[in-house]
């Protein structure tokens, strides 16, 4: 463990400075977050009141300048919204917070992008219709909501909430990554031992057996003959398989192709119903902070049906926006075979006890538990059964070898 000096802020704006023990500058971080504090600057503690290591939002010169010139990411997003939040919950006007935004962040296309919203505001525009011009940076769910802080007087904490749940996907996004790292390095590495062996180790083996003439066992002879066929087919497999990507790419920027892959996605054999559990939670998390922001039900699913991703889910979320105008509630609404029954009885019992929020939010949390639990188990089997896999093959090689070199010496 390392000792960490931090600077944060709290809710209110105020600065407040401390050590903490921790194994690196991210869960110093965490810590701070838990704390509701917001870390400004964190650096390793050196004894003297100072800190002794680099700054944990700092880079080198050289980096820091590359990094300037690169596209702001999701992270970027997230803590501009938080600093935003900040700023006007210590009494800064939405103008000045710009301007001192502008300067601050570390991204030059946002830093523009930030003076250009501010000239807007200052010419008389919402602070959401400024943020809409924008929108390579800032998303439709985005600008939605913080129109609905402008008109609530929430503006701070939608933009916190935003900021949240910017913060989580990001969280999730991670873990996923981290999970599947491992099998993913394992499939290619087990496709790449397995391309050696079928297509350089067997067939030294078959000029090995040609030289001495014999018959080869069973065995032997199936693993040379996939091998010569790997061989064989193995240029125009490959050319197949880059022929198929591409068509996939091109099909996905169609809306027919899209929604086709789309289909096929939630379809998959063991990863489609992982998709799925991601997409009803996105809905459930969404939804609940789009009602809770003071958006209606119908206008929160059509902010919706911009960020969704799988245009199955569009559609879904586009059907029960005109049912509920038709006059239908939210929970018939949903009665399809892709939205799980639970969701629909859950927003039946939110709708009747006038906490919708509450419960899409709930709904959201739980789905996105069980995507975890489904990634893990995902995990825990598919890196043994490849590895299984691939060691068993090695074993046939051996076996038909074995055999094929008792075979030579009984035929001397």
């Amino acid at each position: 463990m390392t000792e960490f000096s931090y600077i944060a802020l709290d809710d209110k704006g105020k600065e407040s400075r401390g050590t903490v023990n921790a194994g690196n500058g991210r869960e110093v971080a965490q810590i701070l977050r838990r704390q509701s504090l917001y870390p400004v600057s964190i650096q390793e503690f050196d004894g003297t009141g100072r800190g002794g290591g680099s700054a944990r939002f700092q880079m080198p010169r050289i980096g820091a300048g590359i990094k300037r010139h690169m596209p702001a990411t999701r992270g970027d997003i997230m803590f501009l919204f938080r600093q935003f939040a900040l700023m006007l919950r210590a009494g800064h006007t939405a103008v000045e917070t710009l301007e001192i935004s502008s300067n601050l962040v570390g991204k030059k296309s946002l830093s523009h992008a930030l003076a250009r919203i501010a000239d807007a505001v200052r010419s008389g525009s919402s602070l959401s219709a400024a943020m809409a011009r924008e929108d390579k940076l800032f998303k439709p769910l985005m600008t939605n909501l913080v129109a609905a802080g402008e008109a609530s007087g929430t503006l701070d904490t939608v933009l916190e909430r935003i900021a949240d749940n910017i913060d989580s996907a990001l969280e999730l996004r991670r873990q996923l990554i981290t999970a599947t790292l491992y099998p993913t390095i394992v499939i290619i590495v087990s496709f790449l031992v397995l391309w050696f062996l079928m297509t350089k180790a067997i067939p030294m083996l078959a000029s090995y057996f040609a030289r001495r003439n014999i018959t080869l066992p069973p065995l032997t002879q199936f693993l040379i003959d996939m091998s010569d066929f790997m061989i064989l087919v193995g240029p125009y497999l490959a050319g197949a398989v880059g022929l198929g990507t591409f068509l996939a790419l091109a099909a996905s920027r169609t809306k027919r192709g899209k929604h086709v892959l789309d289909v096929m996605a939630l379809h998959l054999p063991i990863f489609g119903k992982s998709i799925l559990l991601s997409l009803v939670a996105r809905f459930g998390t969404t939804l609940s902070l789009l009602l809770d922001s003071g958006l209606t039900v119908v206008d929160s699913l059509r902010v919706m049906s911009n960020v969704m991703g799988n245009s199955v889910f569009v559609s879904l979320v586009d059907r029960a926006a005109d049912s509920i105008l038709a006059g239908q509630t939210l929970a018939a609404s949903l009665t399809t075979k892709q939205m799980p029954d639970l969701v629909q009885h859950m927003a039946a019992i939110g709708e009747k006890s006038g906490e919708l929020d509450t419960v899409m939010e709930s709904v959201g949390t739980h789905y996105y538990g069980l995507l975890r639990v489904r990634v893990s188990r995902l995990v825990a089997i598919i890196g043994p059964v490849l590895i299984l896999a691939v060691g068993g093959f090695v074993a046939v090689i051996y076996i038909a070898t074995f055999q094929a070199a008792i075979q030579a010496s009984l035929s001397r």
